[in-house]
């Protein structure tokens, strides 16, 4: 049935080509004999009529009939695919962090067997006491922490953007105005698997290694606001990174002791959960 779609489809251009062009040839004769009476000039006859259709559907249908051999042939010396390329398949579709996993389900996966006592990452670069970030938990619908939701906004004021904005980064981001210190790390994936990629501070530029270092490349999504990266396909064993990143300073226990809260206002909260505006009038 497959193999009889072209030549089908050509008989049916072939037949509405026709028609077309019958109805065309009949409205122009009517048309050109209603002008000769006007005009008192004398009309073909009946038999000229006739010789003249012939002679146009007869080079219709051997045009038709070319089209359709060479139609015919070209299909059976080059056959489709079975793939097909559409815009669909062309089109870059932007990452959407409410379509994963949240960040703190999957880490929670990690204090359970049989990856409890496996290493996830390999991280150098490291400064003392610093950490590793996988992701910012910015949403609450009232049943999981996510990251990147349509509500609120974390560190607009700073960026500019709404939180969730994951884009393609350039080759470099200008992080002049964060406060902190300078780091390079270079990090390799063990046991740790996911789409977020584990990081450090405010992201200046990133390069991957390695034989997928290209597909990562391409792959990687950040937002500024939250300073939180994806990799659309996830990190697998092996993959490895190099980061430069700001990292804020983590000032000591005795330079807090002499500070005192702002007098700043906190903004009412908007896109509460009902569920935790129940939970809270309920306590």
């Amino acid at each position: 049935a497959a193999g009889l779609l072209v030549p089908v489809a050509l008989a049916w251009l072939a037949a509405a080509l026709l028609w077309i062009a019958r109805c065309r040839w009949r409205r122009r004769h009517r048309a050109v004999r209603r002008l000769g009476r006007q005009a008192g000039i004398p009309v073909e006859s009946a038999s000229d009529r006739r010789r003249s259709g012939t002679r146009a559907g007869a080079s219709a249908v051997v045009v038709l009939a070319v089209a359709l051999v060479a139609g015919v042939a070209a299909t059976a010396a080059a056959p489709p695919g079975a793939s097909r390329t559409g815009l669909r398949s062309t089109v870059e579709q932007p990452f959407d962090p409410r379509e994963q996993v949240s960040p703190l389900s999957s880490f929670r996966t990690y204090w359970k067997a049989p990856t409890v006592d496996d290493t996830l990452l390999t991280v150098q670069g490291l400064p003392a006491g610093g950490r590793v970030r996988l992701a910012a938990l910015d949403t609450y619908d009232g049943v999981v922490y996510g990251t990147g939701g349509a509500r609120g906004s974390v560190d607009a004021s700073r960026t500019g953007q709404a939180s969730g904005t994951f884009a393609r980064v350039p080759y470099r981001l200008d992080q002049q105005g964060v406060p902190g210190d300078h780091v390079t790390l270079d990090v390799v994936v063990d046991a740790y698997r996911g789409v977020w990629l584990p990081g450090a501070g405010r992201l200046e530029r990133i390069a991957f290694a390695g034989d997928d270092g290209g597909r990562l490349a391409d792959s990687f999504y950040y937002d500024d606001a939250t300073a939180t990266g994806a990799v659309i396909g996830g990190l697998a064993a092996g993959d490895a990174y190099e980061i430069e990143a700001v990292v804020a300073s983590t000032p000591p226990l005795e330079a807090l002791a002499d500070e005192r809260p702002g007098d700043a206002v906190a903004p009412r909260p908007t896109g509460v959960p009902d569920e935790v505006a129940a939970r809270v009038e309920a306590s």
